[in-house]
């Protein structure tokens, strides 16, 4: 009987062959773990709404929001874009009319209110003060001595043309009513300059809008005494 070969190994390949035997084990101990770990990803992603991905996000099919998404077909549509910053608004100065007292007085009735629309011509307010009723008085004593000098001149014209008055009595008529009529003419010019009309003597002066906007600026109540002629009571823009 032939005894069987025996086959002797080294100690550097036994050790070569056991580090193989636990590479291979490791391996398959890594396999498994990345399939347990990709089944519980895939597992952890079918329970979530929603997946954040690199590019933005994923919304599963079984996800709770998939049936709160409305899917519509892209379409083309313009889109208003709106800019929102601090700014500071103001009106075109060649639009817009500071309203200031035309002579010193005490407001009595104010007509507008703050952000109210206002057309050209529309009453602001009334003003009343003394250098009024002085101007008042002065044109109906102007107006009055001038109807009076006018009459004097018509009856001196009339008894000159029957050969009855003298020349020169009616020359002095004359001159009296060229008088009168200038001083007739300053004290109506005064009234317009102070924004009266000579046909509204007797009632406060009303101060117009002189432009069609809105009142964007009220400094003004009733019973005021305004004294500064350079004071704006009121901007229409």
């Amino acid at each position: 009987m032939i005894p069987s070969p025996t086959i002797l190994f080294s100690a550097d390949f036994t050790r070569t062959i056991h580090r193989g035997r636990l590479m291979v084990l490791f391996l398959l101990a890594a396999a498994a773990g990345c399939e347990r770990k990709a089944d519980a990803q895939n597992t952890r992603a079918s329970t979530l709404a929603i997946i954040p991905t690199p590019q933005g996000f994923f919304i599963p099919e079984n996800s709770p929001l998939r049936r709160q998404i409305p899917v519509v077909a892209v379409q083309r549509q313009r889109v208003r874009h709106e800019l929102n910053v601090p700014a500071t608004a103001e009106a075109d100065p060649a639009k817009m009319a500071k309203i200031s007292p035309p002579f010193p007085g005490r407001v009595v009735r104010l007509f507008v209110r703050l952000g109210e629309s206002v057309r050209q011509g529309t009453p602001l307010l009334t003003l009343d003060s003394p250098d009024l009723v002085a101007a008042q008085t002065d044109f109906l004593k102007a107006r009055l001595a001038e109807s009076q000098a006018n009459r004097a001149y018509a009856r001196q014209k009339n008894l000159c043309e029957h050969g009855i008055g003298a020349k020169r009595d009616l020359e002095q008529a004359e001159t009296e009513l060229d008088l009168a009529r200038s001083e007739l003419e300053r004290a109506t010019t005064r009234l317009r300059l102070l924004g009266m009309d000579p046909g509204t003597v007797g009632r406060p002066v009303t101060v117009r809008a002189p432009i069609t906007g809105r009142i964007i600026d009220l400094a003004v109540a009733p019973g005021e005494y305004q004294n500064d002629p350079a004071a704006v009571l009121m901007t229409v823009a």
